[in-house]
């Protein structure tokens, strides 16, 4: 069942990174978390353009992670790449869903710090690479639909969680497209654990709405291929859509699928060809978001990203909302350290910590 081996943008936008639209003067939020912010750790694109090719090579996963797994689950084809750290046999799960286009390594730097944060409590961490993305082999490949990765995530759940005693519980930890499928997830009524919370990170139907005529522009503009990894990397950070190399040279080799034919490295994901579901991720989020009956988070890059519906909700003390202004789309990339303490202190907030 199980295939087991142990460890021995500049500007942000709704799925990638293409740029939002303007929405006017900044608000008011609650931009600082409970625990001041160490200083910030992204760096300029223009600090990377001296650097020498030889320090964008890539990291291996085992520098974020425990343990790397293929999972295989009933009634689906294939395999769902899966990366744990902690005990398997802690009480609370954090399940980290990735966005569009990334994949589970896109949270590697901020579980690193995550498990340093919470190595002496009940917690375990989980990252998965969705349908179409990353090692995960599931089929077909090319049905990115919210309603089929929420199934996913519930069977994938079912799987993991299936011979957990009853005091199991999980957290949701989406960013973008992810959060959009946790959000859904979080609504079911069929998830046979205790849900305790649901975290999201840069994602607001509002916004995110707004932001998809401009998918495809921003697609077009990205190289088709790289003769290497190094090279992919390194574009990433120059062009400003990461602001981390730490965290770059974990989570861009896996968005990468080397073409044998061509000998260059192409994406992984066909960003454009899933362009049919997009609206379907977003549409209706912020009622399903605010419907979700647990805690919940929502971190955001810029003040003025909250929509309408949600501005009303944060007045009346409906979620917890935190801006980390240092960061682009990919907040969890850009500012791990501060996203890594959000969710420390969400958990503490919320009595979870034993």
């Amino acid at each position: 069942m199980e295939d087991r081996v142990r460890a021995q943008g500049d500007k942000p936008g709704a799925m990638g990174r293409p740029p939002f639209p303007p929405r006017g003067p900044p608000r008011k939020l609650d931009a600082v978390p409970e625990k001041p912010m160490r200083g910030s750790s992204a760096v300029g694109a223009d600090d990377y353009l001296s650097l020498p090719d030889g320090d964008f090579s890539p990291t291996e996963w085992t520098a974020a992670f425990d343990e790397k797994t293929a999972v295989e689950v009933d009634g689906i084809a294939g395999s769902f790449r899966c990366y744990f750290s902690g005990n398997r046999d802690r009480k609370i799960a954090l399940i980290f869903l990735h966005g569009g286009g990334q994949s589970a390594l896109s949270w590697g730097v901020c579980c690193r710090l995550l498990k340093e944060q919470l190595k002496d409590s009940d917690v375990q961490l989980v990252a998965y690479d969705a349908r179409g993305h990353g090692e995960t082999t599931a089929i077909p490949e090319d049905d990115l639909s919210a309603e089929r990765m929420v199934e996913d995530a519930v069977r994938l759940i079912h799987t993991l969680f299936s011979n957990r005693p009853e005091s199991q519980q999980i957290i949701l930890v989406g960013h973008s497209m992810g959060a959009a499928v946790a959000t859904r997830v979080a609504i079911r009524t069929d998830l046979g654990i205790e849900l305790q919370g649901l975290v999201n990170i840069d994602v607001v139907e509002g916004t995110a709405m707004e932001a998809l005529p401009h998918m495809s522009a921003f697609l077009h503009q990205r190289p088709a291929s790289f003769r290497t990894q190094n090279e992919a990397i390194k574009y990433m950070v120059t062009s400003g859509q990461l602001r981390k190399l730490e965290s770059a040279k974990l989570s861009v080799p896996p968005q990468l699928r080397f073409e044998v034919e061509r000998e260059v490295y192409g994406w992984r994901t066909d960003l454009e060809a899933t362009g049919k579901h997009w609206k379907g991720w977003f549409k209706g989020m912020s009622e399903l978001f605010l419907s979700v009956p647990v805690m919940k988070l929502l971190v955001l890059a810029g003040v003025d990203r909250l929509d309408k519906a949600l501005m009303i909700a944060h007045m009346q003390g409906k979620f917890q909302n935190h801006v980390v202004p240092t960061a682009g789309h990919a907040v969890h990339e850009d500012e791990p350290e501060a996203v890594s303490q959000l969710l420390t202190s969400f958990l503490q907030r919320n009595r979870l910590l034993q």
